[in-house]
C-alpha cells in the first residue's frame, strides 16, 4: 500500500518498508536507452497507466512529450512498448523491475539518485502496511523489523522477491497442461 495521506482515526501505518520511485521503462535499441535523466526523455512518446501520478504528474515533467492515451493495464501498457507504440513508459520502481526480470528487452531507466529526476512527494513512493488502529503493538513490531532491514537493502530484497515470484508463475504454467 503506498502512503496515503489518510486521517482516518480507524487505521494506522508501519513505517516505510520501501520506496518505489518513478521510474522510465524503454527497450533496448531506442534512442532514449541511455538517458541520464527526464530532460534527456525530451519529445519522447510516452504513456503510463491510467488514473496514475506516472500518467498525470510525471509525464507532464518531460518537455516537449508526446503523451499517448494512457492504458489500463500494465499489460496492455508493456504490450504497447514492446511493440513500438511509444518510446518511453513511467511508473513505479516495483513494476519496472518486474518489466525488467520478466522481458529482456525493456530498460529501467531509474534517475532517482540524480538531480534530473521525476518529482514527486513521499506519499507516492513510500510503501507501508495499514493495519487496524487498535494494532498498535503489531505495527511497532514491524517497524522495528523494518529498521532492522534497511531501506539499502530492500532492492535487493525486491529483485530477490520478483525473481521467484516470476520463476513460480513460468513454473506453474509449464505444469499446467493445454487445453484443446
Amino acid at each position: 500500500q503506498y502512503l496515503e495521506l489518510s486521517h482516518s482515526s480507524s487505521i494506522i501505518y508501519t513505517d516505510a518498508y520501501y520506496q518505489s520511485y518513478p521510474v522510465a521503462l524503454t527497450t533496448k535499441g531506442n534512442r532514449y536507452e541511455s538517458a541520464g535523466g527526464v530532460s534527456a526523455l525530451s519529445g519522447a512518446t510516452c504513456t503510463a497507466l491510467l488514473n496514475t501520478i506516472w500518467y498525470t504528474d510525471c509525464l507532464p515533467q518531460i518537455e516537449k512529450a508526446d503523451i499517448i492515451t494512457a492504458e489500463h493495464s500494465e499489460e496492455q501498457m508493456l504490450s504497447g512498448l514492446r511493440r513500438g507504440k511509444c518510446d518511453i513508459v513511467v511508473t513505479d520502481k516495483i513494476l519496472g523491475l518486474t518489466a525488467t526480470a520478466a522481458y529482456s528487452d525493456i530498460i529501467m531507466l531509474d534517475f532517482h539518485s540524480t538531480e534530473d529526476t521525476f518529482t514527486v512527494t513521499a506519499d507516492h513512493t513510500d510503501l507501508v502496511i495499514v493495519l487496524k488502529a487498535e494494532d498498535t503493538e503489531l505495527r511497532d513490531r514491524l517497524n522495528e523489523a523494518i529498521s532492522n532491514t534497511g531501506m539499502a537493502n530492500n532492492d535487493t530484497l525486491m529483485s530477490r522477491t520478483i525473481t521467484s515470484w516470476l520463476q513460480k508463475i513460468a513454473n506453474e504454467t509449464q505444469a499446467t497442461p493445454t487445453q484443446q
